[in-house]
């Protein structure tokens, strides 16, 4: 993230409370409506995410509150592969502060 981003203050202020991570998915015409909002999306392999300003949960955009929440279990869960090329993990996986 660039030190002076525009997404700088609402990282801050959501590192400055208790983080809570929400993983969505979103299919269909879903789909169209969430690229609408502001965010960066990645592809690899076929399948895009996309991640969001962060911000408190009860500020959700009402196209991202509409998607589905459940049924975001690999059917079957294997170990990881390697990360792709490019790719970083977190440098931190404190999920408070």
């Amino acid at each position: 993230m660039e030190p002076d981003g525009e997404w700088r203050a609402a990282v801050d202020a959501w590192e400055s409370r208790r983080i809570r991570k929400v993983t969505r998915r979103a299919r269909g015409v879903r789909w169209p409506e969430a690229q609408a909002l502001p965010g960066v999306t990645v592809e690899h392999a076929g399948a895009q995410v996309r991640a969001f300003p962060p911000g408190p949960v009860a500020d959700v955009p009402p196209q991202l509150a509409k998607l589905q929440v459940a049924g975001l279990d690999l059917a079957d869960a294997e170990e990881p592969g390697p990360r792709a090329a490019g790719t970083r993990r977190s440098p931190s996986t404190r999920t408070s502060r």
